[in-house]
């Protein structure tokens, strides 16, 4: 299965340089002009590491250059800048509603991921996540989900099946065009539209590399 590129993100010691922020705003960009009836797009990737949550943070802030954003942090299995905060989790569990998740920060509005949930099945309640999306749709332009991995549980795919468009981010270094078949299969009928190649490499004036 080919997968398309919709970007590439330089290796970078500070995500204010500035050949990172063009970047994001070039994937951005192509994003609304490719899909411009894209409005809930789920980013996710095969493993821990690949740097989909901070990609999410930085499209979510880019998109919100154009519209109103709410960024979703739906992967409570790692750790997460809001803490130990009621969030996603709880609101699978109907512990609380949509209206206690949200966080104001600058232009964007997050949504934070809760307490790391109990048990190894996966946490996402499909009935609730419909209804999350819902809740938020009509007050956004743009809806970000920064989902757990592809083959972390079943969550990633339970929550890109109620969206309009899934990428899938992959780390230089283990970065491919094609997907393998264990890959495709987590995939299959879902709307993905790309892929997003993080940390790569460029070549410097004087001939060496830069490895992401």
């Amino acid at each position: 299965m080919k997968l398309k590129i919709i970007g590439q993100i330089p290796h970078a010691k500070s995500r204010t340089d500035p050949e990172h922020y063009q970047a994001i705003l070039n994937i951005k960009n192509r994003i609304q002009s490719e899909y411009p009836d894209l409005h809930t797009l789920v980013i996710t990737s095969r493993s821990a590491g690949e740097g989909k949550s901070t990609i999410t943070e930085e499209l979510a802030y880019a998109f919100a250059e154009n519209g109103s954003v709410l960024a979703i942090d739906a992967d409570p299995y790692k750790s997460s800048l809001f803490g130990h905060l009621p969030g996603v989790s709880e609101f699978m569990s109907g512990v609380i509603d949509s209206d206690a998740l949200l966080h104001n920060v600058s232009k964007v509005h997050f949504l934070c991921p809760g307490q790391r949930p109990p048990g190894d099945k996966g946490y996402v309640n499909e009935m609730r996540i419909t209804e999350l999306i819902a809740a938020v749709s009509s007050s956004y332009d743009y809806i970000l989900i920064d989902t757990p991995p592809l083959f972390f549980f079943h969550d990633a795919k339970l929550i890109a099946k109620h969206c309009d468009g899934l990428i899938l981010v992959q780390r230089c270094m283990t970065a491919r065009d094609t997907i393998d078949r264990n890959t495709a299969e987590e995939l299959k009928g879902l709307p993905l539209i790309g892929t997003i190649i993080n940390n790569v490499k460029i070549k410097q004036k004087d001939g060496a590399y830069l490895r992401g």
